[in-house]
């Protein structure tokens, strides 16, 4: 995740699969972030990226 535009400011990240569940949560500062999804089975997950005044959030499809 490229989180250059924040600045380095502390960030929640979540991953939400498609029933809701909060699957990931970590916190950062860094200008990126590495999610390992390996573990994760196939199927729709959102991520969010929310800042002290934004909150972004884009959806990715895991296939294998």
């Amino acid at each position: 995740i490229d989180l250059n535009s924040l600045n380095n400011e502390w960030v929640q990240i979540r991953v939400i699969n498609s029933m809701g569940q909060l699957v990931y949560q970590g916190q950062t500062s860094d200008k990126s972030h590495s999610l390992d999804l390996s573990e994760y089975a196939n199927g729709i997950y959102y991520v969010q990226v929310q800042s002290k005044d934004v909150i972004y959030q884009n959806k990715i499809l895991l296939e294998r």
